[in-house]
């Protein structure tokens, strides 16, 4: 079946090529509905857009008069040509695209938009275009030799059906996504109200009559007003928690019995190694090594791109973490938090605690989000917080609650992070599902009625 499908040249098959290559558009400062779509937005597994990267907006004015080439429409393929090329999406219909992409339209009579995406997600494609790289310093693909792909085209009904089949899983994967930004919000919720607000010891201070201090009255005053309505919050959470407030230099008034404290009170702080690289043994699939690029958009870290052999492994030993250990990358792209799933080890690049206390893994994790953020948000401009040194990092001040809250937060969100991993996990197995079933679809050696049965059996 496979091999009697036409090839077609890429540029047989498309309608238009939305090409708007010279210098990105002025930024308008503001959000705007126009949002400028970069390379960024596009890459990872994502089949649309990831608009929570846009970082620049563009004006009405601009929008209509600087892109001369038009702007792509819904279901157009997006395909990165510079920088990290070959990466894709499909258009939902939002904004513009900045230099450096590239939007393919199919001709509606004979190439489905979305089996073009799907095909050129595959493996063989992709390093068939990372293979049209023409330079040794910054990847680039020319969008003639980029139309010049090859691909071969199943009819018009049979692309619809492999599109749709593939689509499925890509749903799924969507909504255990989802689920898990949701869990995450929930989390992290909870952690800011008990560890952020103080919400639990200004209700107890509140039923115990005590005073407020003075930057906290507002707030108290809010949860009074609402009291009636929800009885502030249950004497089962509350037990676990202070009456009273204390003065601090570092961080003005915290609840007290509660300390301030470096990071490395909360655990062992371990800086990650690289083993010789001159060394091929040192390296084959056994521990996970984590780097950088392991850790976007992940609570825990369940795949690595690299692994060390237990040979590389045993000669940095110190270097082996446990699972739920908390990795913050401090170089480069600083700022990221993760959770380790197993004994892992990572680069020079990454900055690892490993709790005391198992109970206090997942507070440690929302502290340390928290301190990423302001990590991210500092830059480069010689902040206490960039590129941080082993040193550095575990001399960061941070607030530790009690032990009995700590473990009262872990018990409570358990269930959250279990069920994000869970997802997480299962995301991981359907992607590679839909990432072997194109191939073995378009060769013939799987049905396309065989093909929709596994997919449903599976969801």
């Amino acid at each position: 079946m496979g091999n009697e499908h036409k090839r077609w040249r890429l540029s047989e098959c498309l309608e238009t090529v939305v090409d708007n290559r010279g210098k990105t558009p002025p930024n308008d400062g503001h959000e705007t509905e126009f949002q400028l779509l970069e390379v960024n937005c596009i890459t990872g597994t994502n089949r649309k857009p990831n608009y929570a990267l846009v970082r620049k907006y563009v004006t009405l004015e601009t929008y209509n008069n600087w892109f001369r080439n038009g702007h792509p429409t819904k279901d157009d393929v997006i395909i990165s040509t510079v920088g990290s090329i070959g990466e894709v999406c499909l258009f939902d219909g939002r904004g513009c695209i900045a230099q450096n992409l590239v939007a393919l339209r199919a001709k509606s009579t004979i190439l489905e938009g979305s089996f073009l995406f799907y095909y050129l997600c595959s493996r063989k494609v992709k390093n068939e275009l990372l293979s049209l790289n023409i330079s040794s310093v910054q990847p680039s693909i020319k969008v003639p030799h980029l139309l010049d792909l090859e691909i071969p085209l199943p009819p018009l009904p049979e692309q619809k059906a492999i599109a749709h089949i593939l689509g499925s899983l890509d749903d799924k994967i969507e909504l255990n996504r989802r689920m898990n930004k949701t869990l995450e919000a929930m989390a992290q919720a909870l952690f800011k109200s008990w560890f952020v607000d103080f919400d639990p010891v200004i209700d107890n201070a509140l039923a115990a009559d005590n005073d407020i201090p003075e930057p906290l009255k507002d707030k108290a005053a809010a949860r009074e007003a609402l009291g009636d309505a929800r009885k502030s919050l249950p004497e089962d959470i509350r037990q676990h928690f202070p009456c009273r407030f204390e003065f601090t230099e570092e961080m003005g008034w915290i609840p007290e019995g509660w300390e301030i404290g470096p990071i490395k009170t909360m655990g062992e702080v371990i800086c990650g190694k690289t083993p010789p690289t001159k060394n091929i043994e040192n390296f084959g699939e056994d521990v996970p090594f984590i780097t950088i690029p392991d850790m976007h958009g992940k609570v825990y870290i369940t795949q690595t791109v690299r692994k060390l052999s237990i040979i590389g492994a045993t000669t940095q030993a110190k270097k082996y973490l446990p699972p739920n250990s908390i990795c913050v990358s401090c170089i480069a792209t600083p700022g990221l938090v993760a959770i380790t799933s197993e004994p892992s080890q990572t680069n020079q690049q990454i900055n690892t605690v490993v709790p005391f206390r198992p109970s206090g893994s997942f507070f440690c994790y929302e502290s340390l989000s928290i301190l990423g953020d302001l990590i991210r948000i500092s830059g480069s401009g010689g902040s206490v917080f960039s590129n941080l040194s082993k040193g550095r990092f575990e001399q960061l001040i941070v607030l530790i609650p009690s032990i009995k809250s700590q473990e009262y937060f872990h018990t409570t969100v358990q269930p959250y992070f279990d069920k994000l991993i869970v997802n997480q996990k299962n995301n991981e197995k359907l992607a590679a599902l839909r990432d072997t079933l194109l191939p073995k679809l378009l060769s013939g050696e799987l049905r396309i009625p065989d093909a929709e049965k596994l997919v449903e059996e599976v969801l």
